[in-house]
């Protein structure tokens, strides 16, 4: 009778033991990867020194819902002129595609202009 019992011990034993690497062996679908691995985020001044463009890349398997924001300061060296204006965009943007915004600093008209705080988000769609 103990022996009996010893041996069904070991069998449950080895299946706790091989229980997680056959886990591990798993279907590489089930995998998940964070939205931060699979995105990108670039921002290039315009050729037309007019703006900034900013760009988001899914490179994930899902479409994401994102967000762009920043602030615009017009004439950031003037004490009497000077302002803060906010702009956001909100997109859904499909797998594998990029998507471009546009920062314009046409609302500042002719004087001078700096971009700060530019934030990006995504979440699953």
């Amino acid at each position: 009778m103990r022996t009996l019992w010893a041996r069904w011990a070991v069998c449950g034993l080895a299946l706790v033991i091989a229980k997680p690497s056959l886990a591990d062996r798993g279907d590489s679908k089930l995998v998940r990867r964070s939205i931060a691995e699979c995105t990108g985020f670039d921002q290039r001044d315009r050729d037309s020194e007019d703006g900034v463009d900013i760009s988001v890349r899914n490179g994930c398997e899902i479409a994401l819902r994102c967000t762009v924001s920043w602030k615009l300061t017009c004439a950031p060296e003037s004490k009497k002129r000077r302002r803060d204006l906010r702009g956001a965009v909100d997109f859904l943007l499909p797998t594998s595609a990029e998507k471009s915004v546009t920062a314009s600093s046409g609302s500042c008209g002719y004087d001078g202009w700096q971009l700060s705080d530019v934030q990006w988000s995504c979440r699953p769609e």
